[in-house]
């Protein structure tokens, strides 16, 4: 079973943001609610108590001392006042009672329109026979007691004041209020409420929606060129995936460098023409932006021909704008099938026209060399970062003697990495996935722990590659910088360093040369096969050696400049007291003929690798393998 992870649910931020916001409206309806309805009954909690205690200044302190000499027309008086309060205060009625053991009975009450018309009023001593048992406790009480009751004449809120006439008579004063103008208060409050979280969420929506529209249109269209964006292509791909399209993704090689010598707005200005271009000769279909220097072009049920004939109409040799003089080039991919599928496959052509250096490149399902590579490139990645994790790591000591004296001059150390199942991965493989991945300076970490704890007591010479990535790693340079200090022989190490590192970041190559020459290590420049003003620039840094490409060495015997260019660099390394180095000397010949300069220094031929002391004497290479067991442990001839 699949595991759902959040971000696999599609909006999934704005379902929990709408749920967040519907929630938050709702507790405000119910807080409001609560809050307006605590008003209210604290609001009439005080009239009722204001009502009662009204009543015996209406109907005067001596009012009950006179209970026996009262008449009806006293009582019809007394009703009539109090009917008056009651509607002059908003209530529904006020009266006064006593308690004659086991009754309560009324001894004045207001009456309503309604309660006269239908002739429901109470008179005179009236046992009121729904007393409930806090009417009664009211007439003990000491302080004022609320109810809520329900009787013949209806349902009340209810409040009963305690008072004692002069005479010793104890009665109550009690203020009524229909529930239903209670109810019809609080219902009024909750309308209320209901409306304005009602306004909040129309306010909140229309200002969502806006926001939507406004991010949906910067999103689908490019602000700068006003062509619609990649988020516009995708939708238009998921929106029709049963149609058969064809789709060609340009990207402009030059753009980068305009950016960078004219501006973003000139850059701009390439990208607008260079669209405008496309979309007066592909209408009605499509033209989009998918980055600063990508565009693309779509056609729905076309032939893919008609894109390769319109990419190779466009003028490269042409200014596309002349002020500046710009000319662009371009490299295209085109790739014909589904909605799913068509945009990754005019990429991944795209990409390979650009590595092959071609204007354009048609995504055929028959090649699909770029999936496997990118297959295979991951699938690498993880192999040498568990390999890494797991240790999985061997340093591999190649020998290096001077020829004719059978001893060992140095031991190169390089790495030799094995995946979970023991086997060795290809060093040829392994070299762009390093550069690429950034995990060569972990590498080069722990082969200088191993080759240092391998060389700590022994008086030998070795030395490693340090890569250009390791160079601007912190944790690398602490490590390089601690195990220096430590190390007893530090003149016996040399650093390899790649003579592309040294000339793509000069400054920051120099000044780690430095660093490490402080140290008194040695450095070796690899890899070397520029120019000789170039040369010149490298062997003026304080380095100690310079090691030929492979290539220089292939074609020493075949290309007579190849092999001048090495004499001059044996004079200026010689003049400069630098070692010069050739490797993957591959027969007798090639040998022969780097002997001629009389200034290199080789390895053993077996070993695939030659040197020559920077003095004029030539050592021949020994065939013999006593030298390696002799001089150093079999473990360093060893292959992983």
């Amino acid at each position: 079973m699949k595991t759902l992870k959040l971000k696999n649910i599609p909006n999934l931020w704005l379902i929990v943001g709408a749920i967040l916001f519907i929630s938050s409206l709702v507790a405000y309806v119910y807080i409001s609610y609560q809050t307006t309805r605590e008003e209210i009954m604290s609001e009439v909690d005080a009239r009722l108590l204001h009502a009662a205690r009204t009543v015996p200044l209406i109907l005067g302190r001596d009012y009950h001392d006179k209970l026996n000499q009262l008449t009806d027309e006293d009582y019809q008086a007394a009703s009539n006042k109090l009917s008056e309060l009651a509607k002059a205060l908003d209530m529904t009625y006020v009266y006064t009672m006593i308690y004659d053991p086991p009754s309560v009975r009324f001894t004045a009450s207001s009456f309503t329109e309604y309660d006269h018309k239908i002739g429901r009023i109470s008179r005179f001593k009236e046992t009121y026979a729904e007393a409930t048992a806090v009417n009664v406790q009211a007439f003990s009480s000491t302080t004022p007691l609320f109810e809520v009751a329900h009787d013949r004449w209806g349902s009340f809120k209810s409040v009963f004041v305690p008072y004692i006439a002069p005479s010793g008579q104890a009665y109550i004063a009690g203020a009524d209020i229909a529930l239903a103008d209670l109810e019809a208060q609080l219902q009024q409050s909750a309308r209320q409420a209901i409306l304005t979280a009602s306004f909040f969420f129309f306010i909140a929506a229309l200002v969502g929606f806006l926001y939507f529209v406004t991010y949906r249109r910067t999103l689908e269209y490019d602000p700068s060129t006003g062509f619609p964006a990649r988020v516009a292509l995708m939708t238009k791909l998921r929106r029709k995936q049963h149609l058969h399209w064809s789709l060609a993704v340009i990207w402009v090689k030059d753009l980068e460098d305009i950016i960078g010598f004219y501006g973003i707005k000139v850059a701009e200005d390439v990208m607008q023409k260079l669209m405008d271009f496309f979309a007066s000769r592909t209408a009605p279909h499509s033209v989009f932006r998918l980055a600063t220097g990508k565009c693309a072009i779509l056609f729905e049920e076309g032939d893919e021909s008609q894109l390769v004939d319109l990419i190779r109409s466009f003028p490269v040799y042409s200014p596309i704008i002349s002020n500046p003089h710009v000319c662009i080039h371009l490299h295209a991919g085109i790739a014909t099938g589904n909605a799913q599928m068509v945009l990754e496959n005019a990429y991944v052509a795209c990409r390979q026209a650009k590595q092959q250096g071609e204007l354009l490149r048609v995504y055929s399902y028959e090649n699909l060399s770029g999936h496997l590579d990118h297959k295979n490139h991951l699938l690498l990645t993880n192999s040498i970062h568990r390999a890494i994790q797991s240790q999985h790591i061997q340093p591999f000591y190649e020998p290096r003697c001077e020829p004719h004296s059978n001893l060992i001059n140095q031991i190169a150390c390089t790495a030799r990495i094995f995946n979970e199942f023991g086997q060795l991965l290809v060093a040829q493989r392994l070299d762009p996935i390093l550069f690429n991945s950034g995990l060569s300076s972990q590498l080069c970490q722990i082969l200088l722990k191993r080759c240092i704890e391998r060389f700590r007591k022994e008086s030998v010479h070795w030395s490693i590659v340090v890569p250009f990535s390791a160079m601007c790693d912190p944790h690398f340079l602490d490590l390089l910088k601690g195990e220096l200090r430590r190390y007893p022989t530090p003149h016996r190490i040399t650093f390899e360093v790649d003579e592309q590192d040294l000339l793509s970041n000069y400054s920051v190559v120099a000044a780690f040369i430095t660093q490490v020459k402080a140290k008194g290590v040695k450095v070796l420049i690899n890899h070397v096969s520029s120019g000789l003003i170039t040369v010149t620039r490298v062997i003026r840094l304080d380095i100690d050696a310079i090691m030929l490409a492979p290539h220089i060495t292939e074609h020493v015997c075949d290309d007579c400049h190849v092999a001048e260019y090495v004499h001059h660099m044996a004079v200026q390394c010689d003049v400069a007291k630098v070692k010069l180095c050739a490797m993957d000397v591959e027969s007798a010949e090639q040998y022969d003929k780097l002997v001629e300069t009389r200034r290199a220094f080789f390895t053993r031929a077996v070993c695939r690798r030659f040197e020559s002391a920077s003095t004029s004497t030539i050592i021949k290479a020994s065939s013999s393998s006593e030298c390696l067991t002799d001089r150093i442990p079999n473990t360093y001839a060893q292959r992983a």
